[in-house]
């Protein structure tokens, strides 16, 4: 019996099911996961850490797989989500190097949808700011982080991304209600 048949087995394996790392799926379980509609939960630090190998987010996202970002801080080492962005964009840089250049790392738009939106669908929310959703935001001053030139937002989320400043995250809400 291989590993995702015994979660089949106890009607484990659905929509409502996360599975975390996924560094050594074959297609027969990527197959399994994407016609469940599992989720994949990706935690590149603690892969990194625990030596266990680079997952190929870019293969099973573009095989339809679900796939969010996750810490897991048994494993990893960062909790902020920033940095679990940054790590997967780094792994996913890896991932490149190990599939002999053929797969295109993750860009920060798109890893940064991964640590957000793709987890919130899994609670149900549509993507983004859609109509309807609860507000789930953060207000962030990156003012203290010098530029040379004038900064478009994608380029301001970059930098959000990759260099953090202390107090930046002046609010947080989640389900609409201001938590911080």
């Amino acid at each position: 019996m291989l590993y995702w048949q015994t979660y089949h087995k106890y009607n484990l394996w659905n929509d409502r099911t996360l599975m975390a790392h996924c560094v050594w799926s074959d297609e027969v379980e990527q197959n399994a996961i994407k016609e469940a509609g599992v989720t994949v939960v990706h935690c590149a630090d603690s892969n990194q850490n625990l030596i266990s190998g680079v997952a190929p987010v870019r293969r099973m996202i573009s095989n339809g797989i679900k796939v969010a970002l996750g810490s897991d801080i048994a494993g990893g080492d960062h909790l902020c989500m920033f940095d679990v962005i940054a790590s997967t964009i780094r792994a996913s840089k890896s991932r490149r190097i190990l599939d002999e250049w053929k797969t295109d790392f993750l860009s920060v738009a798109e890893a940064f949808y991964l640590g957000t939106s793709a987890g919130a669908e899994f609670f149900g929310e549509q993507p983004g700011f859609a109509p309807g959703n609860s507000l789930h935001a953060i207000i962030v001053n990156d003012d203290e982080l010098i530029s040379l030139y004038e900064l478009n937002v994608t380029e301001r989320v970059e930098r959000c991304v990759y260099h953090r400043q202390s107090n930046a995250i002046k609010a947080v809400w989640s389900a609409g209600r201001k938590v911080f």
